[in-house]
């Protein structure tokens, strides 16, 4: 399993969660649902492939990455990448759990397949708990 928030705080170590989507507002969404279920956590957002990348290279893996599963490039903007950034992730050695956020059920399975440990419905009525969900079964937050 992966190594918990209130393990790595317990260190004395931040606990760093990097959300990958290219839309601010889905960043913003995203930032707020996380400050409340792990209020500790270090939260870092890359809008684009370079971002993500970048910040993966210049620092110690993230403990969690959220990533779009409608993520596109500027010059393509009918196919989505995030499932294969995923596995991009995977290339570069990273083995922090990824839960892919999407409403896209073709997108999701493709993150999984690439890599991903986890999905989450970006629709407002499922995505609290499926979220909460793909964080207590990764082990990153207690059940209850």
């Amino acid at each position: 399993m992966f190594v918990s928030m209130e393990a790595q705080v317990s260190k004395g170590e931040p606990f760093k969660v990097l959300v990958v989507d290219d839309k601010r507002a889905w960043q913003s969404k995203l930032r707020s649902l996380l400050r409340r279920l792990m209020p500790s956590a270090e939260i870092i957002c890359a809008s684009n492939r370079d971002e993500m990348i970048s910040w993966v290279m210049r620092r110690e893996h993230p403990d969690l990455i959220t990533m779009d599963g409608n993520f596109y490039i500027q010059e393509d903007r009918e196919h989505s990448v995030g499932p294969a950034y995923v596995s991009v992730l995977r290339q570069l050695g990273v083995k922090s759990p990824i839960i892919m956020v999407t409403n896209d059920d073709e997108a999701a399975h493709n993150g999984v397949v690439n890599g991903a440990n986890a999905r989450c419905s970006k629709a407002r009525e499922r995505m609290v708990v499926e979220f909460t969900e793909a964080l207590k079964s990764l082990g990153l937050i207690p059940h209850g």
